[in-house]
């Protein structure tokens, strides 16, 4: 592979090797370093999205855990059981595994004391979704003031503990991320306006210098320099 030589703007007139052209004239003294602001903007609306997915995850996912203690509690003081039968079976299968759903139905009466059906899907293992058929009678624990509140197992606290511990795990990581996200966004600016506040012209020597393809076909090059401190 033929190399070919460097534009001119990566040179000063004394032969200085200049990475980056558009800083050429400081290099030869001719302007000071100037802050150009990038990445300001891109800093503000990152946090005001990550802000308002944070905020509509987090108040979500509360609502599920809300409603997961509500059940749990509703179902233990005020329960009735009932048989239902089972209407629909369904898996769905991502990244994480599969899991397994059962749809399930009920008749109780409403305040009028009609008949009124109720249904139902919930999640079950493996095993569950073997076992149970199409058709089959199930028994239904539910809230008799408020019917859309069932499941086909009876109350354990242990349901209610796993989807807040769950959620407690998943907001974590998300703040993780988002939180390095943002941390990322706000050393690059804020370096640059260090640098152009506070810095002053060195000379360094270029001590190594390689270039590779990424996984998305783009050419990144990575150098190395050294220079002495005037202290």
């Amino acid at each position: 592979m033929t190399t070919q030589p460097l534009p001119d703007e990566h040179f000063t007139p004394d032969g200085l090797f200049v990475f980056i052209p558009r800083n050429r004239e400081v290099a030869m003294g001719l302007k000071p370093y100037q802050f150009s602001g990038q990445g300001y903007g891109f800093f503000v609306i990152l946090c005001l999205l990550a802000f308002s997915l944070t905020v509509l995850m987090v108040s979500g996912l509360l609502l599920i855990a809300v409603d997961s203690w509500n059940s749990y509690f509703r179902l233990r003081t005020s329960q009735a059981i009932t048989t239902g039968q089972i209407v629909d079976k369904d898996f769905r299968s991502d990244d994480d595994g599969t899991t397994y759903y059962v749809t399930y139905t009920f008749t109780h009466p409403d305040r009028n004391g009609e008949p009124q059906q109720y249904t139902n899907e919930v999640s079950v293992s493996a095993g569950e979704y073997k076992r149970l058929d199409i058709g089959q009678a199930v028994t239904v624990y539910f809230v008799p003031d408020d019917p859309t509140i069932s499941q086909p197992t009876p109350p354990a606290i242990s349901d209610p503990i796993t989807t807040s511990l769950f959620i407690l795990v998943f907001v974590g990581g998300w703040l993780g991320i988002s939180g390095g996200m943002l941390f990322t966004s706000i050393s690059s600016p804020l370096r640059e306006r260090r640098l152009a506040q506070h810095g002053q012209l060195l000379r360094g020597t270029l001590t190594h210098i390689e270039g590779k393809t990424d996984s998305d076909d783009d050419y990144i090059v990575n150098a190395r320099y050294q220079f002495q401190s005037p202290q």
